[in-house]
């Protein structure tokens, strides 16, 4: 009984090697939870698990989202474990603690090469310039008869400094 009081997340749990991994570990002494897109599969590993003096439960993770596994003993919650399900992205489907983030660059940078140096230039910058270069002359062409009327008073200034 090499994984007494283990608990062990098997996916694929409802046939092939998912189904003998899940038996080989009850026989061990592990407990199980499986998880597949097949329901009868999985129920009836299960019920062979159970029936074997094992301990199994299965979930269907057919929607994508983040999932909770609870270990009680008897009304005591003793273990939890988190996990997510992402059928589209392996990398996005694992929550645990990474000793670094990979986000990929998708909109704003454009990558350059220049001999062996690795620079990226972003567009943001002159972007924000081009807009706040349009709010000026948005605010010109709205404003005329204030421009004008400072306008006015610069003059009569000017010329009353004269």
């Amino acid at each position: 009984m090499k994984l007494k009081d283990r608990v062990a997340i098997v996916t694929g749990g409802a046939s092939g090697i998912g189904a003998a991994s899940a038996r080989l570990f009850a026989a061990e002494g592990a407990k199980l939870a499986l998880v597949d897109l097949d329901k009868v599969g999985m129920g009836q590993v299960a019920a062979d698990i159970e029936a074997k003096d094992g301990q199994a439960i299965y979930a269907d993770t057919d929607t994508l989202g983040a999932y909770v596994v609870e270990q009680f003993l008897g009304d005591k919650l003793i273990a939890r474990q988190r996990f997510a399900v992402n059928l589209f992205s392996k990398e996005e489907s694992t929550i645990t603690p990474q000793p670094e983030l990979k986000i990929q660059q998708t909109s704003g940078l454009q990558q350059a090469t220049a001999g062996e140096r690795v620079g990226r230039q972003e567009f943001w910058r002159w972007l924000a310039a081009i807009a706040l270069v349009v709010l000026v002359i948005e605010w010109l062409v709205y404003q005329r008869n204030g421009i004008a009327y400072l306008r006015q008073r610069w003059r009569a200034r000017r010329a009353g400094a004269e």
